[in-house]
């Protein structure tokens, strides 16, 4: 007789029920912590009463089910189905509006039961590893943006004569970000020497001392007309200071998560295909991995992009039915940018090494046809993951 252990998944434990395939309920619903102890009340509980054909079934619920997930998978022989959380919320075993933690335990044995559910795969520990880091790289990317805005607001009101001396890209540099903690308020620079500032940027940076003296130059005419909102002793002074720093900082952990990535990355032969397409270069071919993971896992495209939530939805009325709505925006949320991403870089360079590229053709024949630009990129991402989907189920590099 086949049983299912039901594992409704919370943040510090989950409840935990085991059903037969007659219906009967091995045991009741109960919570047990994610622990060692834990885990093990649970096998020596459905080890004693039975010792047949036992499936684990659970939602993918963010990071939370990781740890049941691994110590059921490897610690038992039990066949460990994880589903998608949308599947349990459209399903109801009963007609009672009940929501609790036993009742969605018993609302998953029940779609074990009937079948209605489409297995996750399970995946190589490293694409659990590259999908970690590069969620990470995401986090501290937007940390860095507002670091970097709040830089912008300071550097207005206290020293707003580096927007004319340096350029964009080289304020926000490593060396550009030393030297403004070093010199935060445009004050300091008025009472500084030519030579002091020439000196502050030779120990920054190794370059001629004619391109330090002609920025030092450069930022002592400006700063004589420059007047600030506070003084040198200011909290927003040292705000600066402190600012340019810390971005720095995120700056280079941002590089090392990168490389990290890159180097787990290329290990796989997914990546060695991916990085074959014109546009995607080393970072972002390691980003696709570690968000699409395997994708050999889906038998069609049209699970792939159902993946990404590119698929369009479907809306009836009457007798009108519209197959081409908008795109259903459901599953990989991260995935699906990427994709948008990969496709506008792909496109821009494209237009300038290889104009005859398919996707670049495919995105002119989707405007030729009338589609505004934004329903053609659209088309363009489903035509690029068939394309992958392609690529790695044949192990063949593009073109």
């Amino acid at each position: 007789m086949k049983y299912c252990l039901g594992v409704d998944v919370a943040a510090i434990d989950s409840m935990f029920c085991l059903v037969a395939e007659n219906g009967e309920v091995v045991f009741l619903p109960e919570k047990q912590p994610h622990t060692f102890t834990g885990f093990n009340n649970i096998t020596k509980k459905f080890n004693d009463i039975c010792e047949s054909d036992i499936t684990v079934i659970m939602e993918s619920t963010s990071t939370y089910h990781l740890k049941v997930e691994r110590f059921f998978r490897e610690n038992t022989s039990c066949k460990v189905i994880v589903i998608n959380p949308i599947i349990s919320s459209n399903h109801k075993r009963n007609l009672r509006k009940t929501k609790t933690d036993k009742e969605d335990c018993l609302n998953l044995v029940d779609i074990y039961f009937k079948s209605e559910y489409n297995m996750q795969a399970e995946h190589d520990y490293i694409y659990l590893e590259l999908q970690f880091i590069s969620r990470q790289i995401q986090h501290l990317q937007e940390g860095a943006t507002r670091t970097r805005n709040r830089l912008k607001q300071f550097i207005s009101m206290i020293n707003p004569i580096y927007y004319s001396v340096f350029t964009n890209d080289y304020m926000y540099s490593e060396n550009g970000l030393q030297f403004m903690a070093r010199w935060p308020h445009c004050d300091m620079i008025k009472n500084a020497t030519v030579d002091e500032l020439t000196a502050s940027f030779a120990e920054i940076a190794k370059r001629s001392p004619n391109y330090y003296r002609k920025k030092a130059d450069a930022l002592k005419a400006a700063s004589i007309d420059c007047f600030p909102a506070t003084d040198v002793n200011s909290v927003m002074c040292k705000c600066l200071s402190d600012s340019a720093l810390y971005l720095l900082s995120q700056q280079r952990e941002i590089e090392s998560l990168k490389n990290q990535l890159i180097y787990l990355a290329s290990t796989t032969d997914l990546f060695k295909l991916y990085i074959t397409i014109t546009g995607i270069g080393p970072y972002l071919a390691s980003v696709l991995v570690a968000e699409l993971k395997d994708i050999r896992r889906f038998d069609n495209h049209k699970k792939l992009i159902a993946y990404c939530g590119l698929d369009p939805t479907i809306v009836q009325s009457g007798k009108t039915i519209n197959y081409n709505g908008p795109i259903s925006k459901r599953g990989n949320t991260t995935a699906r940018k990427m994709i948008f991403y990969s496709v506008n870089v792909i496109l821009t360079v494209a237009r300038k090494v290889d104009p005859e590229m398919p996707l670049l053709l495919y995105y002119k024949k989707k405007r030729d046809e009338g589609k505004h630009h934004h329903a053609s990129i659209v088309a363009c991402c489903t035509k690029l993951l068939r394309i992958l989907l392609a690529m790695s189920k044949q192990n063949t590099p593009y073109r």
